[in-house]
Formats: structure tokens, C-alpha cells, sequence
């Protein structure tokens, strides 16, 4: 009876922590961690105790690692997050390549990240796919951030700006 107990209690905890980690947490950090160290901080940790295999929980991890560089003042901390980071990032693109948030995870950070990184050879491919699947999004909330996001790139043309906005 207490072993049955004991290993609920340990299933509980286990499940809670995976709840807890959800695609909204994932987002909510990616839109945070610019801004706040502590967002990515907090999700970082949540996300070391889950180790998430699905690829687009992956890919956010990965993305939030390489804009947490941003944060840290030591050269080699910045670029030992910034490349774990795109590891994650882009092992979640090997297995899942089609899945439109995942490109956007990509395009973001290369459109964003210094050129003396060298991480923009996906560039004019990820934006060629953002502007021709953008619009199969069925999440509103997703979707507009995305367009919004294109909107204000450097990354795209006026008359891929225009096309966007019609």
C-alpha cells in the first residue's frame, strides 16, 4: 500500500511538471526572454527538468537559449548558449521541417542575429515558406504574430510587405 502511494505521489509530480510545460509557456518565454533574462531563465530550468522530445517544445528551447546570449556578459557563455541553442533548433527543423512555427522560430533569430555568428543560410528560405504557408495557419493568435512579425522585417521587400497585408 505505501508503495502504491509513494509511486501515485511520484507519478503526480512527474505529470505536473510536463503540464506545467506547455506550448504557451514556450511562447510566453520566446516573447519575454528578449526583454527579461529571468523569463528565459525560469523556462530554462522548467524545461531541464521535462527534457521535451516533442520538436516544437524542442525548438523553442532552442530558441530561447540563443537570444538568452544576449543576456550574459561573458564572450564564451554567449556563444556556448547562442550554439546550443541553434543545435536545438535546428535538430527540432531536421524532424519536423514543414511546421510553419518552427520556420518562424528559425527566420526570427537569423533575421536578428549578428552576421559575424553566421547563422542566416535559411534566411530567403524560411521567409519563401513563411509567405506562402502564413495564410494555412488555422491559430488566429499565432498567425497574426507571425504576419506581424513579416511586417516589420528588414528581412522582407516592400512588395513582400504588400502582398502580406492583402
Amino acid at each position: 500500500m505505501k508503495r502504491a502511494a509513494a509511486f501515485m505521489f511520484f507519478l503526480s509530480i512527474m505529470l505536473a511538471d510536463t503540464e506545467a510545460f506547455s506550448i504557451q509557456d514556450a511562447r510566453k518565454a520566446y516573447d519575454e526572454v528578449v526583454y527579461k533574462a529571468a523569463a528565459g531563465k525560469t523556462f530554462l530550468v522548467q524545461a531541464e527538468k521535462v527534457k521535451p522530445s516533442d520538436p516544437l517544445l524542442m525548438g523553442y528551447v532552442g530558441a530561447v537559449k540563443m537570444i538568452m546570449a544576449k543576456h550574459y556578459i561573458n564572450p564564451w557563455s554567449k556563444l556556448n548558449s547562442f550554439n546550443q541553442g541553434k543545435e536545438l533548433l535546428e535538430k527540432a527543423l531536421t524532424l519536423q521541417p514543414e511546421v510553419i512555427e518552427l520556420v518562424f522560430l528559425r527566420f526570427s533569430i537569423q533575421s536578428n542575429s549578428p552576421t559575424f555568428l553566421q547563422y542566416n543560410q535559411h534566411l530567403s528560405k524560411d521567409k519563401t515558406f513563411l509567405l506562402n504557408n502564413v495564410a494555412s495557419l488555422k491559430d488566429k493568435t499565432l498567425k497574426d504574430k507571425i504576419i506581424n512579425y513579416l511586417l516589420t522585417s528588414e528581412a522582407l521587400s516592400p512588395a513582400e510587405k504588400q502582398k502580406l497585408q492583402a
